[in-house]
């Protein structure tokens, strides 16, 4: 399953900078639990950022990871059940132009992001993400306008309409979701102490930022 998300300029000014970052850290993004129910491990979210009147594409990422601060009880359900296959512990701090946490604990676990978001409908999680690793992609200047939050993404579609015509048009929004097996194969990471930093004005460096090494999407 493909989605689309936008970077929002207030935090990230450039591709560039989001990519440095991503590069260090990998990408981990909020998300509301009635959202993450519809991911699986696995999926595609393609990254854009807002340009004039459209939208540039730059990158993608693959999701691997659930994030949050975990109750207890959940994790130790998990771990009754057997599905928890590796267990690192970190004591690491990442540091994000958008806010920062405390990354505790990294769970690889044979449970699906749907039975996931169950055991937190039980037990709760504060600071919910998604994550994963991140792939730079040659910018690609588009007609999607900036919408908040996660969209499902036909992106075979704006393949077919990129290489066949000189001009984007559409949003590429796919109509349903469609229904795929669930990949029980990720991470769960125990976060602590997530706060959001304050939206700053960029210095002129940050604005000129330029990312590299692109692959062509």
């Amino acid at each position: 399953m493909d989605w689309l998300h936008f970077i929002g300029k207030g935090f990230y000014p450039t591709a560039g900078i989001f990519e440095a970052e991503a590069a260090e850290y990998n990408v981990s993004r909020r998300i509301n639990q009635n959202m993450l129910q519809r991911f699986n491990f696995g999926d595609r979210v393609y990254l854009f950022q807002k340009d004039k009147k459209g939208s540039i594409l730059f990158g993608y990422f693959i999701v691997d990871s659930v994030l949050g601060d975990f109750p207890d009880k959940l994790i130790i359900e998990i771990e009754k059940e057997k599905k928890v296959v590796e267990t690192i512990v970190y004591k690491i701090k990442i540091i994000r132009k958008c806010g920062d946490f405390i990354l505790v604990v990294k769970r690889r676990v044979k449970y699906s992001i749907k039975k996931i978001d169950l055991k937190i409908r039980i037990y709760g999680c504060e600071n919910l993400m998604i994550g994963g690793t991140f792939f730079p992609l040659h910018p690609v200047k588009t007609p999607i306008v900036f919408q908040q939050g996660f969209r499902p993404f036909n992106y075979e579609e704006f393949q077919r309409q990129k290489n066949e015509s000189k001009k984007l048009t559409g949003q590429f929004y796919l109509l349903r979701i469609p229904d795929e097996p669930e990949n029980e194969d990720g991470y769960l990471v125990n976060i602590s102490d997530y706060k959001k930093n304050k939206v700053v004005r960029p210095t002129k460096k940050e604005r000129t930022i330029h990312p590299k090494n692109r692959v062509q999407v």
